[in-house]
């Protein structure tokens, strides 16, 4: 699956397609229609910044690092770049902090280079 966020969306509208795409891995639905169980979501944005936004929200929906999703700067989408120009979720680490009257869990995200392929050996 193919995202591109030109940042004009709330980032929250990121958890709810997470959601969905975490429902729809391994349903029967994508078996039938596509013959395969799993797929990688790959999200193309304006900067970094957004990223690594975008992969906070998609931290929320199952409190882990997705590794079905790999991130990629809008500059690096150039046949010279596109191959090593990706980054997955490296780390992620919980911190609970007080917003106006209850206390509320935020992942803080760290991106880690991640290639889209590896060259095959000629």
């Amino acid at each position: 699956m193919l995202e591109l966020d030109r940042g004009t969306r709330p980032l929250r509208s990121w958890y709810r397609k997470a959601q969905a795409y975490d429902a729809y891995q391994g349903h029967p639905l994508l078996q039938q229609r596509y013959g395969t169980a799993h797929f990688r979501v790959l999200v193309v944005a304006p900067s970094m910044t957004r990223l690594q936004r975008i992969a906070e929200e998609v931290v929320k929906v199952n409190r882990q690092a997705a590794a079905n999703y790999l991130f990629l700067p809008e500059t690096h989408v150039h046949p010279t770049t596109i191959r090593r120009g990706w980054f997955g979720i490296g780390t992620v680490v919980w911190t609970t902090n007080q917003v106006v009257d209850r206390l509320v869990e935020q992942p803080q995200v760290t991106l880690a280079p991640s290639h889209l392929w590896e060259p095959t050996p000629s």
